[in-house]
């Protein structure tokens, strides 16, 4: 009896993988066929560390349409300065076209598809938004948003994608937008080590983050120098059918912000038809201590941009406490 119950586990399992495959790849060839994506390969550098005038922010690119890269025109690059500290002297800038990348600009990828590495100097984000090195502090922002224009007229850029598309982690990690944070330098093993989670406000399935049974996680250095990241599944997934996901955070100051996009789970969602669950930054600053990395806050809106997996919780909030161990 207890052989074939281990067994109709293992047939529910493979059915649910199959369906999950299944449903990513119509999701994926669908996606191709309607319009155009620009697959994130790699984060380099999104975070502009103060008095650091020769930061670079730095993402490998690859585009993707239903003629294998030949339907793009160009990809226009937008920025904008989002001042976070007022109190210095209000100083936001509106978006601003910074640069424009033609085919000429990618390389041939190797799948096939097109591939650039697209970089911002610092210098250039200060010329072209009319801003004096002076006028950036620890948890200022720039918002990098790519457009990207097809030669049959078309266009797509941020809010063009669902969770499917624009979740970073997903099968096309195509958000059309980036956050490249301004933070003071940290010590770097801050804020990396083993952590326990306990739960200040729990979100719609009890727990947002599934570890084992001590709920702790182990936290690293990212791909930037305040940026940190843990392995972890979320909590509406099925660990044994799907591989964990990477969750990041950046650290600024008093402040941590944990990322914008990021994927939840192949299996995450209520609906069949619905794209999985979307999560990102908290509606509340997250607090921290950048010199006392024992205990930390992460505010977290499950459902982000509405993304809620068909469960109709909508976009809610969930808050936790890490306490190192």
């Amino acid at each position: 009896m207890r052989y074939l119950y281990l067994c109709l586990i293992l047939l529910l399992l493979l059915s649910a993988c199959s369906n999950d495959d299944q449903k990513a790849a119509v999701v994926i060839e669908e996606t191709i066929e309607r319009g155009a994506v620009l697959r994130t390969i790699a984060l380099d550098n999104t975070t502009f560390l103060t008095g650091d005038s020769n930061a670079v922010f730095r993402v490998r690119l690859e585009e993707q349409d239903e003629r294998d890269g030949n339907l793009m025109d160009r990809v226009d690059v937008y920025a904008q300065f989002v001042d976070r500290t007022p109190e210095n002297g209000l100083e936001n800038k509106v978006e601003v076209l910074i640069k424009t990348l033609g085919p000429e600009d990618f390389e041939n990828g190797p799948v096939g598809l097109p591939r650039t590495t697209l970089e911002v100097p610092l210098s250039m984000l200060l010329s072209t938004l009319d801003l004096d090195m002076d006028a950036l502090h620890c948890t200022d922002q720039f918002i990098i948003r790519l457009d990207i224009h097809l030669t049959d007229g078309r266009h797509f850029t941020e809010g063009d994608g669902s969770s499917w598309v624009i979740g970073l982690g997903s099968s096309f990690s195509s958000p059309y937008v980036y956050t490249v944070q301004v933070a003071d330098a940290i010590e770097p093993a801050a804020f990396t080590g083993v952590y326990q989670i306990s739960y200040i406000e729990r979100g719609p399935f009890g727990v947002t983050f599934i570890t084992d049974q001590t709920e702790t996680v182990r936290i690293v250095k990212g791909h930037s120098p305040n940026v940190r990241i843990f392995e972890s599944y979320y909590g509406l997934s099925h660990p044994l059918a799907e591989k964990p996901k990477f969750f990041l955070f950046t650290v600024a100051c008093d402040q941590i912000h944990f990322g914008k996009h990021q994927f939840t789970s192949f299996e995450g969602y209520c609906n069949f038809f619905s794209p999985p669950i979307l999560i990102g930054p908290g509606a509340t600053a997250n607090t921290a201590n950048p010199n006392d990395d024992s205990v930390f806050i992460l505010n977290v809106t499950e459902g982000y941009l509405g993304f809620d997996g068909g469960c109709g919780f909508g976009s809610t909030q969930s808050s936790m406490r890490f306490s190192k161990q």
